[in-house]
């Protein structure tokens, strides 16, 4: 994600008191955690958000889905390798 559209994001989400940002390790880096505000909208977001992506994945294919992720992760990998500590593992 381009830092600029992080900042925005991460923007909205602190003015909602959905997370808390505070000073990281150095000037540049900022560490976010979810509040309880956070947390409650994620857990009323989450069964919502189940079912449409369970739709998406019926939609597209079981066997495709797991190759697309599959295929996401190996990105993801990559692109840790080429900008270390940038890109952290999904979970």
């Amino acid at each position: 994600m381009e830092r600029t559209s992080l900042y925005r994001a991460l923007a909205l989400l602190e003015r909602n008191n959905w997370i808390k940002l505070k000073s990281g390790r150095d000037n540049r880096s900022r560490c976010a955690s979810i509040s309880s505000l956070g947390r409650r909208a994620l857990d009323r977001a989450q069964p919502d958000w189940a079912h449409t992506q369970s739709a998406i994945v019926e939609k597209f294919g079981r066997d495709r889905w797991a190759h697309f992720v599959a295929e996401m992760q190996r990105l993801s990998q990559y692109a840790a390798e080429l900008e270390p500590g940038m890109v952290r593992e999904a979970k």
